[in-house]
């Protein structure tokens, strides 16, 4: 289902899950058997008795006949936790925040948080693009984002902005002080009779002359420019990793880069209103960007593939129980378990004070796969018994509970990565195998035990 996500990582998330699944599934169908066949009656044994296949299931395969013997009483119980699950899911928060993305247990990540607690400020950002073929020319969009971003900066939404300008005026402008300066008859930019004055002013101070005379030579070139000075020149005089920071060329376009601070905590999860807007009118050369817009392009994307994916896979999987069962009471009853399941798993999370987020919030679809294994199996058994509560029962019990403790295990590898949305992956999908394992154990056998025992299905 996640495979009709228009989100590139969901897209490979669903089809590496399937996928797998399926050749998995191919290996279990040739090769299992034929490995079976080979260890049990072909190779040759020292000893002749075969020891009795033990599946540890630590006793949770009981709650079958419980539940079955207490069935109205189950029911009951399975119902309010249901019911109460879903007043708590309700309740859930969500966190829209790109820094649930983010690894929080690195040492870039913890100075971060110092400095933004320290100084009560967010190190969040939003960034203007001028792209162009020239450099001229991308100078000239950033010169414009400049100008358009005046009015924000008047009224307090963005309280500073950065960009190459500020340490490199644009060559028009710089062309009209050299010709100022070339104009100048006063002589107020001579460096012969600014230097003299300096002179005089430091004798007159008691300071010693001979410390100042490096910063005489260079104001001496400063003040006799003889063209304008453009990106290149700053690169090839060292100053490289400044002009990395705004400028980028690949191949035949450039990039530069105005960083933009937002002044109000409201726009670090979204861009403050019209702005974006302001910058991009009728400059198809100028894109904005920045976690704020990310974010808010993912809860547009959130609000519409979560949803859907949900849905597509629960028909997936009622159709499949349909073919399978063939008899809607049993799927119903399957369905039952899952969606009792995954209610109760959104409640658990509650409880635990974990929130939704852009990664987690896709594990109901997972499930939707991984909790209903459980309850084929049973209501297949219970089926063929007519209900009764034997011995093949009480096994396929301890498969199911096999099966759900490997994909515990499996899932809570994930609590141990950096990224706070992978722990919180791990997490729920460890906590909705556990309530998919718990319904199929009692709901299952509540629902389809009988009072009188009948024969098993032909």
């Amino acid at each position: 289902a996640m495979c009709i996500s228009q989100f590139r990582g969901l897209f490979d998330l669903g089809f590496l899950i399937g996928s797998g699944i399926l050749l998995c599934a191919v290996a279990i169908v040739f090769l299992l058997p034929a490995m079976i066949t080979w260890n049990e009656g072909v190779r040759k044994r020292k000893v002749d008795s075969v020891r009795k296949l033990h599946l540890q299931s630590f006793g949770l395969e009981y709650l079958i006949p419980f539940s079955a013997r207490w069935r109205k009483t189950v029911l009951a119980v399975v119902l309010v936790a249901t019911v109460a699950g879903g007043w708590l899911a309700l309740q859930l928060g969500f966190d829209d925040s790109i820094n649930a993305l983010r690894s929080n247990r690195t040492e870039a990540s913890g100075v971060q948080a110092t400095v933004a607690e320290t100084f009560g400020a967010s190190l969040s950002y939003m960034m203007a693009i001028a792209e162009a073929p020239e450099a001229s020319e991308a100078v000239r969009l950033a010169e414009e984002v400049e100008r358009r971003i005046q009015p924000y900066v008047e009224d307090g939404t963005i309280g500073n902005y950065d960009s190459i300008l500020t340490y490199l005026p644009p060559v028009e402008q710089q062309t009209t002080i050299l010709d100022a300066i070339a104009a100048d008859d006063a002589g107020r930019f001579d460096p012969t009779r600014i230097r003299a004055t300096l002179l005089a002013a430091l004798a007159e101070s008691g300071f010693r002359e001979d410390a100042f005379d490096a910063y005489l030579d260079r104001m001496a070139r400063f003040l006799s420019p003889e063209r304008a000075i453009r990106l290149d020149d700053l690169s090839e005089r060292g100053l490289d990793r400044l002009v990395d920071r705004y400028v980028r060329k690949d191949g035949d376009r450039v990039r530069i880069v105005t960083y933009l601070f937002p002044t109000d905590p409201r726009w670090k999860r979204s861009p403050p209103p019209g702005l974006i807007e302001a910058l991009t009118a009728g400059e198809p050369g100028i894109q904005v960007t920045g976690t704020n817009v990310l974010g808010q392009e993912l809860r547009r994307f959130f609000s519409r593939e979560a949803p859907r994916a949900l849905l597509v896979g629960l028909v997936l999987v009622a159709i499949l129980l349909l073919v399978d069962f063939r008899s809607w009471k049993l799927t119903a009853i399957a369905l039952a378990q899952l969606l009792s399941g995954v209610v109760m798993m959104l409640g658990g999370m509650k409880l635990l004070d974990i929130e939704l987020n852009y990664v987690n919030a896709f594990v109901a679809t997972m499930i939707l796969g991984v909790g209903i294994d459980y309850s084929i199996h049973l209501v297949h058994r219970m089926h063929e018994t007519g209900g009764r509560v034997e011995a093949g029962l009480l096994e396929t019990g301890k498969a199911v509970v096999l099966a759900s403790l490997t994909n515990i295990a499996g899932f809570g590898t994930l609590m141990l990565g950096s990224y706070p949305a992978l722990r919180s992956f791990g997490l729920v999908a460890t906590l909705g195998s556990l309530t998919c394992l718990l319904t199929s154990l009692t709901l299952v056998p509540a629902l389809m035990s009988t009072a009188k025992p009948t024969e098993p299905a032909s």
